[in-house]
């Protein structure tokens, strides 16, 4: 699935709006609604390598807006959601590699804990 189809199936679900610097390295998240800042991802490999400077991204893009920061990735037409919040403890990873074929419920990079979250009926 392309990035602009995935975006848009986000904004869709979530009642939400793009915003102007999508896409961009330093800019804005993907998508914001009443509740979420939300960074989409899509790839066609099976796996998705999640680094420090993405999360650091979505999470002070979220933080000044006080929205919860999640990120959405598609594998192909898979949707895997993740929020994303602060470990009390640094883990020394600065990246982590999602596998489609082992999804886990939280991922630790840095100073952040990805977890997981159920895919909302309907979809």
């Amino acid at each position: 699935m392309n990035w602009r189809k995935a975006e848009e199936i986000v904004r869709s679900l979530c009642k939400g709006r793009f915003t102007k610097a999508s896409g961009s390295t330093h800019g804005d998240v993907d998508v914001v609604s009443d509740e979420y800042a939300i960074e989409v991802k899509s790839t066609g490999k099976p796996r998705f390598r999640v680094t420090k400077s993405l999360l650091d991204k979505l999470w002070n893009n979220a933080i000044v807006r006080g929205l919860t920061p999640l990120l959405i990735i598609f594998f192909n037409e898979d949707m895997y959601i993740f929020i994303l919040k602060r470990a009390l403890n640094k883990s020394n990873k600065n990246s982590v590699s999602i596998n489609i074929k082992n999804i886990l419920d939280k991922y630790y990079v840095h100073h952040y804990i990805l977890e997981r979250l159920e895919i909302p009926k309907g979809r």
